[in-house]
């Protein structure tokens, strides 16, 4: 995937940081983000899903991986 962005997979050690600290104006004062409206991906859930690995799927999954 790494490299389907242009990116060499030995020097990347993480694709996203949050910031720590607000954007600030000139004047030092906090700024809210614009495209986000600082969220900073709060309240945010991952969706996942979980495949059991049973005695039917071992033979297809051994074939691919072996």
């Amino acid at each position: 995937m790494l490299r389907k962005l242009g990116m060499n997979p030995d020097k990347v050690t993480k694709l996203f940081q949050a910031r720590t600290q607000p954007l600030r104006d000139q004047k030092g004062n906090p700024v809210a983000c614009e495209f986000c409206h600082d969220l900073r991906f709060k309240g945010r859930q991952g969706v996942f899903e979980i495949m059991t690995v049973d005695e039917e799927m071992r033979p297809p999954l051994r074939r691919k991986t072996g």
